[in-house]
């Protein structure tokens, strides 16, 4: 069997073989507009949770309305006490400002009626497609169960979340399929929705409906969104699986599956909730920064970056419409497992920062290692990345260390891989540092 990646066709699954490199282990390793309505009217309407009061109407003698102290859904604090509105046509007074209200309220991106999580490909805006691990939407519906039907290039795992408790995993099989979702009662809903099973490996998913329940408004969010670009440590590759390793010798008893894979429990979207904040996932097992699992210098990361569904080929562009507010950047251990990949790594870390800092002005670059390199591996990619963040020399790209998981000592993930327990471990490391970093 060829040890050469490529690209998957639609609905094909890779075949991965695994063994134990010490000095590099392989496959190592998340949107914001808002929109303000001014009223025409001759009073001005609420600052609400912007930061400003709201505008007086165009009526003479109209008035600025209040900015009001107002509570965001789920959102993040502001930073300055609204301004007073301004005043209706030529006589109206300015409103008084509001206070800084603790949230926001930001659309981010709707197709459907939902607001999609990660990248969506919003070509027919009825029913969008998707496919990047822990990718999916939320919607905000009234009664009492919701019937959700997707098509899908190949069987998917999915994660549904209501009313902010994770339900039983669902799989879909390839072609079309509805499951139904019960809501526990009548009522107004929370609905969460996210795909598991990342890109290379289960083809496109398109929702086609949402059935039963009434869809409400898209629901908001915080406006804060974390971004990963990683292979399959952040696509949480056989995470719900478990082996032992005996004397630290590689063990193949538990291969990929759909059924071990669990993006919404990676240590980026443990992250992302820990911190009241969105994530997407840009990420291929097997693939790297400068070089896949065997070499080829074709499945890299950069090469697919900007790509909204990952396909075999025309994929549609992401329009990074929704800027993140921290990327982190968690690659090499494929680049490494085949052994030093020199200095070529470095200049793609360099050129992969420039390209994610002309997408993000203003966002937090972490690139990160850990946790399934190690030794001379793992001090390879530090040494490159470290000398990357200093030639591009901005003061908002930070290095940061998750950590080494101790697997001959503990049992793994399938293949090497992180399980959950050290999923969350990593959380407790990223979390706090995009925390302090951003002043979340």
């Amino acid at each position: 069997m060829s040890n050469e990646l490529r690209r998957p066709p639609s609905g094909a699954h890779w075949l991965f073989i695994c063994a134990p490199l010490l000095g590099a282990l392989s496959f190592a390793g998340c949107l914001s507009s808002s929109t303000t309505v001014n009223s025409d009217m001759s009073a001005g309407t609420s600052g609400g949770d912007t930061t400003s009061g709201g505008m007086g109407g165009d009526s003479s003698p109209g008035s600025g309305g209040n900015g009001s102290v107002t509570t965001g859904s789920s959102g993040a604090s502001m930073v300055q006490a609204g301004t007073g509105g301004v005043g209706g046509g030529a006589v109206g007074t300015g409103g008084t400002g509001g206070s800084g209200p603790v949230g926001g309220m930001t659309a981010g991106k709707v197709a459907a009626g939902v607001r999609w999580v990660g990248r969506v490909d919003t070509t027919d805006p009825s029913k969008p497609k998707f496919n990047w691990g822990g990718s999916g939407f939320v919607a905000q519906v009234t009664g009492s169960t919701l019937t959700v039907t997707i098509n899908s290039d190949a069987p998917d795992m999915y994660q549904p979340v209501i009313d902010g408790k994770a339900g039983t995993r669902l799989k879909y099989s390839q072609g079309m399929n509805s499951k139904q979702l019960d809501l526990g009662g009548a009522g107004m809903h929370t609905v969460e929705f996210y795909r598991d099973t990342e890109a290379s490996q289960g083809g496109v998913s398109q929702l086609i409906s949402l059935t039963g329940a009434t869809l409400q408004p898209a629901p908001t969010y915080s406006g804060r969104l974390i971004e990963c670009i990683g292979d399959s440590l952040s696509n949480a590759f056989g995470e719900l699986g478990n082996e032992t390793h005996p004397a630290c010798m590689s063990q193949n008893g538990c291969p990929y599956s759909i059924d071990t894979q669990a993006n919404y429990t990676s240590y980026i979207a443990i992250s992302a909730r820990d911190l009241n904040a969105d994530w997407s996932i840009v990420a291929n097992s097997g693939w790297g920064l400068y070089r896949d699992l065997a070499s080829g210098l074709q499945n890299v990361m950069p090469n697919v970056y900007d790509e909204a569904i990952f396909t075999s080929n025309n994929a549609p562009k992401w329009d990074f419409g929704i800027k993140a507010s921290a990327v982190v950047i968690n690659l090499g251990g494929n680049d490494a497992a085949m052994g030093d990949p020199g200095t070529p790594y470095q200049d793609a870390m360099v050129k992969l920062i420039g390209a994610v800092r002309g997408k993000y002005p203003e966002a937090w670059i972490f690139p990160v290692t850990g946790s399934m390199l190690n030794g001379a591996g793992l001090a390879a990619i530090k040494k490159y990345t470290v000398a990357a963040i200093a030639t591009v020399n901005d003061p908002k790209v930070f290095y940061v260390d998750l950590g080494q998981q101790d697997g001959c000592n503990n049992p793994t993930g399938c293949l090497w891989h992180p399980n959950l327990k050290e999923h969350q471990r990593m959380a407790t490391v990223l979390a706090p540092v995009i925390k302090t970093k951003l002043g979340w």
